[in-house]
Parts: structure tokens; sequence; C-alpha cells
């Protein structure tokens, strides 16, 4: 008999959120900076947290379709990797220039 798969294995779309893993980054890929890590607290949810301050401050500037406002998301595959291209347009998936 199969076993059921998790929503992320079902899910059409891509799943782009920080997960615990043993590869996370502990220093901030942008700057360098080791988040400090308090008791009780997950290592890649403060690290997601120190990377809200690096998020580009200007909107896309891609032209999209629609009338939604496009936002900055955050690819933690990306940091895991080592690639330094981490935000992305949430409308084209442009992603962001690099410094």
């Amino acid at each position: 008999m199969a076993r059921k798969r998790s929503l992320e294995q079902t899910h059409g779309g891509f799943h782009t959120g920080a997960v615990p893993s043993t590869s996370t980054p502990t220093a901030c890929p942008a700057c360098g900076e080791t988040p400090a890590v308090a008791k009780g607290e997950k290592r890649h949810q403060v690290l997601e947290a120190h990377l809200e301050q690096h998020k580009p401050g200007t909107p896309c500037a891609r032209e999209h379709r629609r009338d939604a406002a496009p936002a900055w998301r955050l690819d933690f595959d990306a940091i895991v990797r080592g690639n330094p291209n981490i935000w992305f347009c949430s409308e084209c998936g442009f992603f962001a220039p690099v410094g």
C-alpha cells in the first residue's frame, strides 16, 4: 500500500520557505553576520527573520499582468546552495540584483 504524500509533495507550486536542515548556513549570505539563536528558537527561522532586513527596497521593475502588487519572496533553497540571488518577484519570478 502506498504512503500518503505530504502537502509539499502534492502541491503544484514551489515551497521556498525556511525548513529545518543540517545544511542551513549559520552566517547570513548577504552580510556575513551570524544571528544569535536563543534557547527554544530554530536556526532556520532566526536566519529567515534576519534576512528580512536585506529585502530589496524597490519593487520589481518588470511589467506584470495581474493587478496584484508584486512582493519580494525569499528563496531559501538558494541560501542553502550558496546562491547569492535569494530574493525573487512573486509575480514574474525575476531575481533581484545582488548588491
